[in-house]
């Protein structure tokens, strides 16, 4: 299994959500705040990135790192399964 290769888990040890600059300041979110991502079947948190490489609107999370998995948050019922698209509430920070 790919999140077990011990190769991988050097490289990114965490998992995290990416998002743009633009909209981690309209959300009030830094660089390293925990954020969760809610789609309609369920939500996971994870660290956040900011990444000026990830279009306004959109953010990006790795399908084979950290628990809950990405895929038990998503509708697998997409025409090109190599590509995943999900409707998703854009990360908010996670207050303790």
């Amino acid at each position: 299994m790919v999140a077990q290769t011990p190769e991988l888990l050097q490289l990114v040890p965490h998992p995290y959500i990416e998002l743009n600059p633009s909209d981690a300041e309209k959300l009030q979110i830094t660089d390293g705040d925990l954020v969760r991502l809610t789609t309609p079947k369920g939500s996971l948190e994870r660290t956040a990135r900011l990444n000026r490489r990830c279009p306004e609107g959109t953010c990006f999370t790795p399908d084979n790192i950290g628990s809950p998995r990405i895929n038990a948050i998503l509708d697998w019922n997409t025409p090109l399964p190599h590509i995943t698209l999900a409707k998703a509430q854009v990360p908010q920070a996670v207050t303790t």
